[in-house]
Parts: structure tokens; sequence; C-alpha cells
């Protein structure tokens, strides 16, 4: 499942490979060091499917950990189970996460 969505969204790298022309084309005179041509690109639709898409995930497992948390931490409060997965899996979790 992951491997279709990652062929079919993310298949395209909008932000890499743009040979569309622009829209607007201006040129910066040495002000600031911002020196030279640039330009103004149409908005491509599978860039923002790319970025919900991204939203999604996060929002899903943010509200999968968040479950975990409340169910295992919150309810059992004070207890070493809650200590075991706090620390055991939720922090790891957290921590690795955005690097992967």
């Amino acid at each position: 499942m992951i491997a279709l969505i990652k062929q079919l969204v993310f298949g395209d790298k909008c932000l890499q490979h743009d040979h569309s022309n622009p829209l607007l084309t201006f040129q910066f005179p040495n002000i600031l060091h911002l020196e030279g041509t640039y330009a103004i690109l149409r908005p491509r639709l599978l860039f923002w499917i790319q970025i919900a898409t991204l939203i999604f995930a996060q929002a899903v497992i943010a509200i999968s950990l968040a479950t975990v948390i409340y169910k295992f931490i919150i309810k059992q409060r004070g207890s070493s189970l809650s200590f075991l997965i706090g620390w055991g899996f939720v922090v790891p979790f957290a921590v690795a996460f955005p690097f992967y």
C-alpha cells in the first residue's frame, strides 16, 4: 500500500524537475546580493496533492500516538506499565520518526 502511494503520488519530482514556462520573469539589480533573473511559475496540482498526503499521514500518526498515550499512560498514571510504554515506546518513536 505504501509503495503504491509512493509511486502514484510521489513519483513525480515536482520541485526538482520543473520544465514549465514561467508566467512572469523579472530581474533584480545588485541590491542586497539579489542580482539575477527570477521567474514565477504556475502552481502545480500534484505538488499540493503531495503536501496534502503528507499532512494526512502525519495526522494519522499523531492520532495513533495520542490514542496510545491516552489509553496506556494517562489512564494508568503512575503504574510501571505507563512508564515502560512512555519511555520505551512513545519517546523513542517521537524522537526517531522525523528522521524516517
